[in-house]
């Protein structure tokens, strides 16, 4: 049993030694899942799923990416649940001075039954790239769109749509990509 135990913490740290990053991905860059365990607390990334936390939560992350001078990463998310809707604010910060990135979103989710919730995301970007040869700043609004079908307590269904208006309109694709995610 013991060498077993060995076995799998060596492999663990092995394994480890090719993660460089210090911190989950979401707070490095906001990538979202669909499909999360929310029983955990973690971050929460998929709207459906915030009325079915039953509690308030404060997270705050700051790190130093990849030991970069200057380069950093936050993330803070404030989240609560009253009766069937759950609701989150959040600020992303990401960059060094020759580029920054801000993005502050505004998530609300709601149980329509049980086993049925729908969310929506409402996001501001606010990028600035700053180099002797370039100079560009611009504020960008997106839309996000989940659902979530919980059939049974040990199976969700879940869809994620980030930048809605972005699928209508071509020229916002490049700042505002379209991603989307599926989860079981």
């Amino acid at each position: 049993m013991i060498k077993l135990a060995a076995a799998l913490i060596v492999s663990k740290v092995l394994i480890g030694s090719f993660d460089y990053k210090n911190s989950s991905p979401v707070t490095l860059f906001p990538y979202y899942n669909a499909a999360i365990d929310y029983e955990i607390p973690n971050v929460i990334t998929n709207p459906s799923y915030l009325p079915l936390i039953n509690y308030s939560k404060i997270s705050f992350s700051t790190s130093n990416p990849y030991s970069i001078e200057n380069l950093s990463s936050n993330n803070l998310r404030l989240s609560t649940t009253v009766n069937d809707m759950g609701f989150q604010f959040s600020w992303i910060n990401f960059g060094f001075d020759q580029y920054k990135e801000n993005i502050l979103e505004a998530n609300m989710g709601y149980l329509i039954a049980e086993s049925v919730s729908a969310g929506i995301g409402l996001n501001y970007y606010n990028i600035d790239i700053n180099t002797d040869e370039i100079s560009f700043t611009t504020n960008l609004y997106g839309i996000n769109l989940s659902f979530l079908l919980i059939p049974v307590k040990w199976l969700n269904i879940s869809f994620l749509q980030e930048n809605v208006q972005s699928r209508f309109d071509k020229n916002k694709e490049d700042l505002l990509y379209p991603g989307y995610s599926f989860g079981v």
